[in-house]
């Protein structure tokens, strides 16, 4: 069961990708569920199969992989309030080649690719709609690479900062520095331009 304000979130960033019917909201709502965290948990292992795509209410998640160099894996990527949580490969059922962990005091509304599939074979649109999530964040992945590249530390650490500054909050600054690109020892001296 979900929270009416909670489903209008996410038929709300649902519509924001592609146009939704009446019809689809209306199947939609009996088959997803909203699940909450009180403290960090993987959802999806490196070689799984991701079962469910999630969307978050609130809170933060993290994409890790797998790094040689680095014991705890890289952070290749964060998710945030009003985001679709999956990996490339969800919607193919590829095994993922990440893990997600989930944040402490995060909401999540969830949907698993069996009732995805149930919606699939009655509304057409729903393989458009996935189509156009994984094209959306696609661009702001290779955004991110870019200002790894383009950008120098600092700036790219304000920016991040800027939009972000709760996440620092609740984050180790290890994973932020590594999403960074920046060494772990070196965050604090970016800190001090704060």
């Amino acid at each position: 069961m979900v929270r009416e304000e909670h489903y209008q979130a996410l038929t709300c960033a649902l519509a924001e990708i592609h146009d939704l019917s009446d019809a689809l909201i209306n199947a939609l709502r009996p088959l997803a569920n909203e699940r909450s965290y009180r403290k960090n948990q993987q959802i999806l292992n490196v070689g799984d199969e991701q079962q469910s795509i999630y969307f978050i209410i609130s809170g933060y998640a993290r994409e890790v992989t797998p790094n040689v160099e680095q014991s705890h894996g890289q952070t290749t990527w964060f998710w945030f309030t009003g985001d679709f949580v999956f990996h490339n490969g969800f919607f193919s059922k590829q095994s993922s080649e990440i893990d997600v962990e989930i944040y402490h005091d995060t909401t999540l509304v969830e949907i698993s690719y069996e009732n995805l599939l149930i919606l699939t074979s009655k509304f057409p649109e729903v393989y458009i709609l996935g189509e156009k999530l994984r094209m959306y964040y696609d661009r702001f992945r290779k955004q991110h690479t870019s200002d790894l590249v383009s950008l120098r530390r600092w700036e790219h650490f304000e920016l991040f900062y800027s939009l972000h500054k709760l996440l620092f909050n609740i984050a180790r600054h290890r994973d932020i520095a590594s999403f960074l690109g920046i060494r772990n020892h070196g965050l604090n001296r970016y800190f001090k331009n704060q």
